[in-house]
């Protein structure tokens, strides 16, 4: 690549003149939800791309996908513009925390699409590819009878199972991309605590399975109950995400953990009768999720 195309690539959100600097990124994200004007995520843009950059060099490198740094990064974007597009500036939540979720669904679709080489065009595509290597790893064979069992499950022909699931096995690395994506930038991390370390791809889909119902499961309970859990837990209820960004005494920007709430905080914060209250609701709740999750296997 010359110099001249490598420096285009980092720089594509790059505004001359440049924009007013303001003291965080969450700055710029304020006034577009006082006047709708994107300009203000253009200049945020213009002042994050150095972020950014340093976040898709990590994955460029971890992934081995050279070539693949500007579609990465206008993945990362994408999701970027799908979070502003849901983001509710009054709940409080930083954008960028908030944001990371849709990042890492954009990333993961792109990294999905081009390590496997199996073109997904929807989500339900997406769903019959995992099922199929969820069913193919508790009979890790490719003999006829398993093939056409998966088809039957899936609801896919013979010719197109057998596609999937070559698709499916050639996918060593995927995995990676889950238990390093925390790690790539300091600003954001994302901890995963349902991660495999295994890069078996049939284990990364089954886990992967189980996580989507565990995540429905969470959205089914009442808001209270969401709140609750997720106080317990120590992780946001709108972004999912266990740390938020703020500021230090010298004017930077960190980023710290969700502490864990003890059942006498839940109480206070929820006008509940005692702690003891607050703890059969946590427990109801976490029940409510295991038998979710035993519902759907």
């Amino acid at each position: 690549m010359k110099n001249n195309d490598w420096e285009q690539e980092l720089h594509l959100y790059r505004l001359d003149p440049a924009p007013p600097r303001r003291a965080t990124f969450q700055d710029y994200i304020v006034p577009y939800f006082a006047d709708g004007d994107i300009t203000h995520f253009f200049e945020f843009l213009h002042y994050y791309e150095p972020v950014l950059n340093k976040r898709v060099m990590g994955w460029v490198a971890n992934y081995e996908m050279r070539g693949h740094f500007p579609d990465l990064k206008q993945a990362a974007v994408v999701g970027m513009l799908k979070a502003l597009a849901r983001y509710d500036i009054s709940r409080g939540t930083d954008f960028l925390v908030y944001a990371k979720l849709y990042i890492k669904n954009e990333v993961d679709d792109y990294v999905r699409t081009m390590r496997t080489g199996f073109t997904v065009q929807s989500s339900d595509a997406y769903k019959a590819l995992k099922k199929a290597m969820a069913i193919y790893g508790q009979r890790p064979d490719s003999g006829d009878e398993t093939i056409t069992l998966i088809a039957a499950e899936i609801g896919k022909s013979v010719e197109e199972t057998t596609d999937i699931l070559t698709a499916g096995l050639r996918n060593m690395n995927f995995a990676d991309f889950y238990s390093r994506y925390a790690d790539d930038d300091d600003d954001e991390t994302a901890e995963d605590v349902t991660r495999s370390d295994s890069s078996e791809p049939y284990r990364l889909y089954t886990r992967l399975l189980r996580e989507e119902a565990l995540l429905s499961a969470y959205a089914n309970l009442d808001y209270r109950e969401r709140a609750i859990v997720a106080a317990r837990l120590g992780f946001c209820m709108d972004c999912l995400g266990t740390e938020y960004i703020t500021t230090a005494e010298d004017g930077s920007t960190v980023q710290r953990k969700i502490k864990k709430q003890a059942y006498a905080d839940i109480a206070i914060d929820h006008t509940l009768s005692s702690p003891s209250t607050a703890e059969r609701i946590y427990h109801q709740a976490i029940e409510k999720l295991r038998k979710a999750m035993e519902e759907e296997g």
